[in-house]
């Protein structure tokens, strides 16, 4: 029987268990790569999942939103006057509770323009052409009128030469409109009714031109 020397001995083993740990090195790279690439498949096919998740939430919100869009236009009706029938009423920016407020409106009697219906809500433009939805039951059918002009507006007696001067009517005075007459309106002021007289519809919001009773 050969004898091995000691030392010869020694790095027989020492190689053998070189080589078994770089195989086991190499196998747990090898399962480390293969984790790795599948954490990689995982997460891409989630991210895939989501990105389409994401898209189809778009294209829904795009073909909701233009629906919505698309029915409130078609609600566009010709344009009336009616007014805020209580001293509180609020509107929104869109046809329903849901919708922030934009306005609050505290005096009764102001005369807004209804330029379009969707469901119990309408749109409305103030004399500020500012536009907003408030819920028809907030509206009455009474017509009002409201001074819009820089110059103080005259107030007369009636459209014959014996006219006399009623008032000076101040910008932002509330007047109920009784009849209008070509270029005139027939008013009375909301606040005292003692005062009543004809007012030039340039001087107003609240009457069309050629509206006439």
């Amino acid at each position: 029987m050969k004898n091995f020397p000691k030392q010869s001995a020694f790095f027989y083993i020492a190689n053998l268990l070189g080589v078994l740990l770089y195989d086991a090195k190499e196998q747990r790279d090898k399962s480390c790569q293969i984790q790795d690439s599948c954490e990689k498949l995982v997460t891409a096919l989630i991210r895939k999942h989501l990105f389409i998740n994401f898209l189809n939430f778009i294209i829904f919100s795009i073909f909701f939103i233009s629906g919505i869009e698309a029915s409130i236009k078609s609600c566009v009706c010709d344009p009336y006057y009616a007014s805020i029938k209580s001293n509180k009423a609020n509107s929104h920016f869109g046809p329903g509770q849901e919708y922030k407020i934009r306005f609050v409106y505290i005096q009764k009697g102001t005369p807004v323009m209804i330029v379009a219906k969707y469901d119990c809500w309408r749109k409305i433009k103030d004399a500020g052409g500012f536009e907003s939805w408030i819920h028809k039951s907030l509206l009455s059918t009474k017509r009002f009128v409201i001074t819009i002009s820089d110059e103080p507006s005259k107030l007369i007696s009636n459209l014959n030469d014996s006219s006399t001067l009623v008032a000076v009517v101040e910008k932002g005075v509330i007047m109920e409109l009784l009849s209008m007459r070509g270029k005139w309106c027939r008013v009375r002021l909301a606040d005292n009714g003692n005062y009543n007289g004809w007012i030039m519809k340039k001087n107003v919001f609240g009457a069309f031109d050629n509206e006439s009773w």
